[in-house]
């Protein structure tokens, strides 16, 4: 599904609905500021937990609404005596299994790999799921590879730890760019294709935002570098848009993603379930609006029927990652980002003891 709204600029657009749009470049590694803002290392790897939390989180929440209109998700919700929707889904929604009536069937939902609802949830934890794929894949190639990282490196990394045409829930797009890294197409010639100003990118962005709190720019770059494998136009302005909007959020508690932020009102059920309750990718939406509830908030704050089901695992199909512990996910993030902050937001943002 193509973006609803045009970002002409990821960074500035989502500074601009979290706060205030700058005027440095994209990446840059230091940008004049009157002083420091400050997060103490408690309080980052909080929020950073929070973060991951939330993409577990909202992936299952939304998982069984797939591709359902709104009108079909309250009428089903109606009808099965569990509206308005506050907790994760008791009984799913019937689904067309794929051959019948196509990919689900339109307005039918797509089955989720797992069951993700109050009734069945088995087995414990979230995923795989493509939302979660390239995010882990990102943390292990800066694990690797340091800090400077090209569209080429992503690609690599990307051929060498999975294959989309394998992995689990996986869009067009990415299989399509796939292909093309395989002939031997580079970024960003490799993500000029039909389907390249999809939403992919905007579901992997938020990753970018939890090593760089507070400079959306530099993150809005990496996001730039990471989605330019698989998309172009608006599918890149999608991962920027998040990226930027998820580094902001570490700092800003006043923003289908940006109705769910600014109408939730600072509040973690009320936010997913109005991305959920706008339908059609489900998944990705609410899988990007709980990560920057999470930050907002952080892990501490999240209530513990939403955390209780992940179980803290997080499944993955990222060969050596085929399940993480998401507290050490969070770690091992945050020892990332404390590198990357100190090195791209010097003068800018500070993480202290």
């Amino acid at each position: 599904m193509k973006l609803s709204i045009s970002v002409a600029a990821g960074t500035c657009l989502a500074t601009l609905v979290l706060a205030s749009c700058g005027g440095s470049d994209p990446g840059s590694e230091t940008a004049p500021t009157s002083s420091a803002r400050t997060l103490t290392a408690e309080q980052y790897y909080d929020k950073v937990h929070g973060g991951w939390l939330g993409s577990a989180i909202g992936g299952s929440f939304g998982a069984n609404f797939q591709r359902m209109n709104k009108n079909d998700i309250e009428l089903f919700l109606t009808e099965s005596e569990q509206w308005p929707l506050t907790d994760y889904v008791k009984t799913a929604p019937p689904w067309v299994p794929p051959g019948m009536g196509g990919m689900g069937g339109m307005g039918v939902p797509v089955a989720p790999p797992t069951a993700y609802t109050g009734n069945e949830w088995g087995p414990a934890g979230f995923g795989p799921d493509d939302d979660i794929l390239f995010q882990v894949a990102n943390l292990l190639l800066l694990e690797e590879k340091g800090l400077d990282i090209t569209s080429q490196d992503v690609a690599d990394n990307w051929l060498a730890k999975f294959s989309t045409h394998e992995a689990t829930n996986t869009g067009g797009a990415v299989r399509i760019a796939e292909d093309l890294l395989k002939q031997g197409v580079r970024p960003p010639e490799s993500g000029q294709h039909e389907r390249g100003e999809m939403m992919g990118g905007q579901m992997k962005g938020e990753f970018w935002g939890y090593l760089l709190p507070g400079n959306p720019e530099a993150a809005a770059e990496y996001g730039r570098i990471d989605a330019e494998v698989a998309f172009f136009g608006d599918g890149i302005n999608g991962e920027m848009f998040m990226a930027a909007v998820t580094a902001e959020a570490f700092f800003e508690s006043d923003a289908v993603i940006a109705l769910a932020l600014l109408y939730g009102d600072g509040d973690f059920d009320k936010a997913i379930s109005i991305a959920t309750m706008a339908g059609w990718d489900t998944d990705t939406n609410t899988a990007d609006v709980a990560p920057v509830m999470g930050i907002i908030l952080g892990a501490s704050a999240i209530d513990e029927k939403w955390t209780a089901p992940i179980a803290n695992i997080m499944r993955t199909d990222v060969r050596g990652a085929e399940e993480l512990q998401i507290d050490e996910l969070a770690r091992r993030t945050v020892e990332i980002g404390m590198m990357m902050t100190a090195a791209k937001s010097a003068g800018r943002v500070e993480i202290t003891d």
